[in-house]
C-alpha cells in the first residue's frame, strides 16, 4: 500500500514538473488524474470537457504488437470525435518549440475517411498558411483495383476535389501519389 502511495506522489511530481514548465512559457495548464481503463478515461474526459484535439504517445511494442497499433490509440482514434495526434519516440524535442507549421502531409490512402482528413488538412494549413501534400499510397497488390484503367496522372488530377473549393482557391496544392 505504501509502495502505490509513493508511487502516484512521484507521478504527481513528475507532472507538475511538465505543467510547471508550460505554465512558465504562458501556457493554462492543469493536471488530471484518473482511475480505470485508459482509452475510455480519455474519451470520457474529451465528451466531458469539449476538448478540441487529443495528442498522445504510441510506443511500438515489437512485430507482433505493430499488427495491433497499440490498443489504446486504436481505440481512442476509432472512437474519438476531434482529431488526435499520435507522437511517437522518434520525435524530436525541439520540433515542439518551433511551432511554425509550414508542410502539412495528408494521407488521403483510405476511401472511408479520405474526405474528412483532406478538408481538415486543408483547414489547417489554411490557418497556419502552410503548404498542403495530398498523398495517396497505392499498394503494390491494390494497383489494378485501384487504377483499373486509369493512370496515377489521371487520379493525381482528381485529388483537389476533396478539398473545399474556398480552400483549394486559397492555398497551393502539392500532390503526391506513391
Amino acid at each position: 500500500m505504501n509502495d502505490s502511495l509513493d508511487d502516484a506522489t512521484a507521478q504527481n511530481h513528475r507532472l507538475q514538473v511538465l505543467a510547471q514548465r508550460a505554465i512558465s512559457i504562458g501556457i493554462d495548464c492543469k493536471i488530471v488524474v484518473r482511475a480505470g481503463l485508459v482509452a475510455e478515461q480519455i474519451l470520457a474526459y474529451l465528451h466531458e470537457q469539449k476538448i478540441d484535439r487529443v495528442i498522445m504517445g504510441a510506443q511500438s511494442p515489437g512485430p507482433v504488437g505493430k499488427l495491433l497499433v497499440g490498443s489504446v490509440a486504436e481505440a481512442v482514434l476509432r472512437n474519438a470525435n476531434v482529431p488526435v495526434c499520435i507522437v511517437g519516440r522518434n520525435v524530436v524535442e525541439g520540433t515542439c518549440r518551433n511551432p511554425v507549421t509550414r508542410k502539412i502531409l495528408c494521407d488521403v490512402s483510405k476511401e472511408e475517411v479520405r474526405n474528412v482528413v483532406a478538408k481538415f488538412g486543408a483547414k489547417l494549413a489554411a490557418e497556419h498558411n502552410a503548404s498542403l501534400i495530398l498523398q495517396q499510397i497505392i499498394p503494390a497488390q491494390e494497383h489494378a483495383a485501384i487504377l483499373s484503367g486509369l493512370t496515377i496522372h489521371q487520379i493525381e488530377a482528381e485529388l483537389p476535389t476533396l478539398v473545399p473549393a474556398k480552400l483549394r482557391r486559397r492555398r497551393q496544392l502539392r500532390l503526391r501519389m506513391s
